[in-house]
This record gives structure tokens, C-alpha cells and sequence, in this order.
């Protein structure tokens, strides 16, 4: 691990063909996008690099995510952008088979929900819900599977609704991510999907199916449309479990930038524990020296 400087900088625009860019911590946070963001994709895309978007957040569809870059700027097409609600979907459809005449029970926001609709699978569980003294809920019989993501209604009532389901075995258990908390701005955090995933199996007392990153199925996603040579590509982001970690399972280079959840302290810890799946080949304070290097 190293901080990168304008030559290794100027090597990776040199080497790399495709990019892979997490959003949040990286592009932009709460409070807008991030220093030197929308002049770096600029520049890779007059370079004529592959440029993917890969994200964790499951609370909008892969339209709201398109609209979100188009509106700060970043030049993107709708098969760039890739979110865990559009992986859920794809997952359910494509690898599930599920029939027709079943449903899933969702926890999750209207961006996930957007995904199953465009998928055509049906669904139930969105909204809120009352928290009732007895927990005594209702079980609807044509569930075929279970999907779990960030929902701002999230309650008690909600796990015990997806327990009913999880107590049998032949239901799959789906997770969009298990990030524990998001950044809003520098030093401050907000809970995040993992807190949900962690409540339902705690309950379920069974391990869900996680489709997000670090697992690979981003990859997989993108190379069913586009010729990705893993040695040729690197991952930006702004997470070592996640961003860094995905990088290291797709067999990347990678680069953590300081401008989100992970600060100079737990870089030198993931360091001194060794964690190789943890450790960036490159960190940075945000993209600048990426975005200044010379071609």
C-alpha cells in the first residue's frame, strides 16, 4: 500500500482500461459532489476508458441512480450504472427462476421496488407499518422469497413479517449489502442496510444470500455486456470491506480515497492486521491527484 502519487497516477491512466467507481464517499456525499469528481470521469471518458458505477445503495432504481449523475454532471449511459437494487431483480428473475404466481416480501424503498416492477415480479411488504404490542402478524401464501435493503420504515413488525417467511428453509433469504453505516459529511455517519440485514438474521437465525459488494456479482453483471479484463482494471472507493475488498476478489487494482468512511488510522490498522483483502494497492486524500496526473 501506497499514497499515490502523479506517477503511479499517470501509470494507472496509461495501464487501465476499465474503472470501477463506488458513489457515495467518492463522486459525492450529502452535501454534494466531491473535489475534483466530475473533472476525473471527464478526463477518463476523453481517454476512451471503460467506466462503470457501482453501488451498494439500494434506495433508488438504476434510473434514479442515472438521474442522480446526469443532474451533477457526470456524462453516463444507463448500462453504466449498476445498483444492488438492480442486482436484487436480476437475482430473482435470472437466477431464482421464480414462478410467476409467487411474490416477494420486500423490505426495502420504493428504488428497490422500482427494479422487481421493471423485472415484472410481484411484491408485497413496502411501506410503513404500526408496531403492535403482540407482534402477531399476518402471512401472506404465495411468498417465493424474501429481499432485504435499507428502508427508512424499518420496525419490529417488519422483522417478525419476514420471520414468518424465513422459518422455512425453501425461501431464499436475499440481501442487497450488509454496509453497516453511510457517510452524511466528514465524521459523521448514518446507519446504514447492514444494521437491517443484522436484525431479520438475527431473528431468521440463518445466513442470507448477500449480493452486493465485496462479493462478485457486480463483475459478473458487467462482463454479460462488456469485455472486462480484471488485469487491466481497478476499483475506486471509499470502503475496505466493500469497495477495496470487491477489488481484491475480482482480482483489481485499487484505490481508497479518504473522502468517505475509511480515514488515514483505519487504513494503518488494516495494515498492521494484515488483512491483505483490506489493504488498497493505492489511497489518496480524494481523486485530485488521479484527475492531475498526466496522460
Amino acid at each position: 500500500m501506497k499514497k499515490l502519487s502523479s506517477a503511479d497516477a499517470t501509470k494507472i491512466l496509461k495501464n487501465i482500461k476499465t474503472f470501477f467507481f463506488d458513489c457515495d464517499g467518492v463522486l459525492w456525499n450529502t452535501f454534494g459532489t466531491l473535489p475534483k469528481a466530475k473533472e476525473t470521469i471527464d478526463k477518463l471518458k476523453a481517454l476512451n476508458k471503460q467506466i462503470f458505477f457501482v453501488t451498494n445503495n439500494n434506495t433508488k432504481s438504476r434510473e434514479g441512480f442515472l438521474k442522480k449523475l446526469l443532474d451533477n454532471g457526470f456524462p453516463v449511459q444507463a448500462d453504466q450504472v449498476l445498483s444492488t437494487s438492480y442486482l436484487a431483480a436480476a437475482y430473482v428473475k435470472n437466477v431464482l427462476k421464480m414462478p410467476e404466481n409467487k411474490k416477494v416480501y420486500m423490505i426495502g424503498m420504493p428504488g428497490l421496488l422500482d427494479e422487481l416492477k421493471l423485472m415484472n415480479i410481484n411484491t408485497t411488504g413496502i411501506g410503513p407499518r404500526e408496531n403492535t404490542a403482540d407482534m402477531l402478524v399476518t402471512k401472506e401464501p404465495d411468498v417465493g422469497a424474501v429481499v432485504v435493503g435499507y428502508d427508512n420504515h424499518f420496525c419490529l413488525t417488519k422483522v417478525s413479517e419476514a420471520l414468518q417467511y424465513l422459518q422455512d428453509p425453501e425461501i431464499p433469504f436475499i440481501v442487497t449489502n450488509t454496509d453497516n453505516r453511510y457517510p452524511v459529511k466528514p465524521g459523521v455517519f448514518a446507519a446504514g442496510t447492514g444494521v437491517v440485514v443484522a436484525a431479520v438474521t438475527a431473528v431468521a437465525e440463518r445466513q442470507p444470500i448477500v449480493l452486493g459488494k465485496p462479493h462478485k456479482m457486480f463483475l459478473e453483471v458487467a462482463q454479460t455486456t462488456c469485455d472486462i479484463d480484471p488485469s487491466t482494471s481497478i476499483m475506486i472507493g471509499d470502503r475496505l470491506n466493500t469497495d477495496i475488498h470487491f477489488g481484491r476478489n475480482c482480482g483489481f487494482q485499487t484505490l481508497c480515497v479518504l473522502t468517505g468512511i475509511t480515514s488515514s488510522s483505519a487504513l494503518q490498522k488494516a495494515e498492521s492486521d494484515g488483512n491483505t483483502n483490506f489493504i488498497p494497492d493505492y489511497f489518496s486524500d480524494d481523486l485530485t491527484t488521479l484527475c492531475d496526473a498526466e496522460t
